[in-house]
């Protein structure tokens, strides 16, 4: 009977170690214009490894191609593994862009962890011989509907005297789905506020936090001009499903019930013991 409880028990421990670990990223966009040793970093402040990343640079209004940018693995703070950097820069420089002024962007990221697959953006504004300063003010305000969806709420002011054709575009993972368009039109006309909104959904059963923005950009006197507006959509706790922490509970009920069958099965084989004081049946 020991023997089967000692098994029982390897198990147990061994269903707590599947959960799965955790990673975190961060990027950092590069402070100087994009023609000249511009870095993107990506850090890894989780426990787990990310393998298979591709990044790609999104470069919004400026007609640049995007360019995708590999790495192997980035590691988390987790000491016992084989892999040892948490922090990778990438060399984004596009020396041949024809373009002048600021333009919004971001750096998507798509990596595997274990056998799931991953998404994330980090939004920048991106300078090509210079940057430059809008003269559109913007407000964004973010609802949370309930069951991973929002309303995002975009605010738009043009406070001089010339008119302004921008396009609003919302920064967000692939995954999300986005309505009515990635990017709406607003013609802005001199001392004009003008508003539109977006209504986006977060993949379903997602219990991630993801970086997001809405930009504007608009080009003028042939340099561009661009705001961002970043912020973090989290799911409600009541919308998460934790697919390590089922796994992990599904494990535990498995080897829970194999418990109860092996002291089952332990009682059956040792038969029932004759009471104390009385003879057994004649023959």
């Amino acid at each position: 009977m020991s023997r089967y409880l000692v098994f029982a028990l390897a198990l147990v421990l061994a269903a707590g170690s599947i959960r799965a670990g955790t990673v975190t990223l961060s990027g950092t966009c590069p402070g100087n214009v994009l023609e000249s040793n511009a870095f993107f970093t990506l850090s890894n402040s989780g426990n787990d490894t990310a393998f298979n990343l591709a990044l790609t640079l999104h470069v919004l209004g400026a007609g640049i191609s995007n360019e995708t940018y590999h790495l192997t693995h980035l590691n988390g703070t987790n000491k016992n593994t084989k892999y040892s950097n948490t922090t990778a820069e990438i060399n984004i420089t596009q020396p041949s862009a024809t373009v002048s002024g600021s333009y919004p962007g971001y750096m998507g990221v798509a990596y595997e962890q274990g056998t799931d697959y991953f998404t994330a953006v980090f939004p920048c504004i991106f300078s090509f011989r210079g940057p430059t300063t809008p003269d559109v003010y913007m407000s964004t305000n973010v609802t949370e509907n309930g069951g991973g969806d929002y309303t995002i709420f975009v605010s738009a002011l043009n406070p001089g005297a010339t008119e302004i054709d921008s396009n609003v575009s919302v920064i967000i993972p692939p995954t999300f789905t986005i309505l009515p368009a990635e990017t709406q039109k607003l013609s802005l006309a001199p001392n004009t506020q003008k508003n539109v909104s977006f209504h986006v959904s977060a993949p379903a059963g997602s219990a991630a936090s993801y970086s997001a923005a809405v930009a504007v950009e608009y080009v003028e006197g042939g340099e561009g001009y661009a705001q961002v507006s970043k912020f973090v959509l989290t799911p409600s706790a009541s919308q998460q499903l934790n697919i390590a922490t089922m796994a992990l509970y599904a494990a535990i009920l498995a080897v829970a019930l194999l418990i109860a069958l092996l002291v089952y099965v332990a009682v059956v084989k040792g038969g029932k013991k004759v009471p104390e004081g009385t003879s057994p049946p004649a023959a």
